[in-house]
């Protein structure tokens, strides 16, 4: 089993609370028809996130676009709310999370 010290925690804590809002972002995005002025690179400056921690975060959206774009009828199923052009969409929209992590880890080197 796998245990984390105090530092390992407190970064998965700061982790979990910033993924709170981009969620809520995703849920905005949503709302307003898969569209969004939302820009992660602003987001993680306003925070001062430190490297190592955006990088732990860029992770999270693998599991998500790895579900969106399956040919699992469980997924497929999940995701039948949303039209084609939705889905592509909000595909787009968890690339540029990822992509905006990337461009804040070379930024801030």
């Amino acid at each position: 089993m796998f245990v984390m010290n105090k530092i390992q925690l407190a970064m998965k804590g700061k982790v979990d609370e910033a993924l709170g809002e981009i969620e809520y972002q995703l849920d905005i995005f949503m709302d307003n028809g898969y569209k969004s002025n939302f820009k992660i690179e602003k987001y993680l400056k306003q925070l001062s996130f430190k490297k190592k921690l955006v990088v732990m975060m860029r992770e999270s959206w693998d599991g998500a676009i790895a579900e969106v774009c399956s040919d699992d009828p469980d997924y497929l199923e999940g995701y039948s709310f949303m039209t084609k052009p939705e889905k592509k969409r909000y595909i787009k929209f968890l690339e540029s999370l990822k992509l905006g992590c990337d461009k804040y880890i070379e930024d801030n080197q």
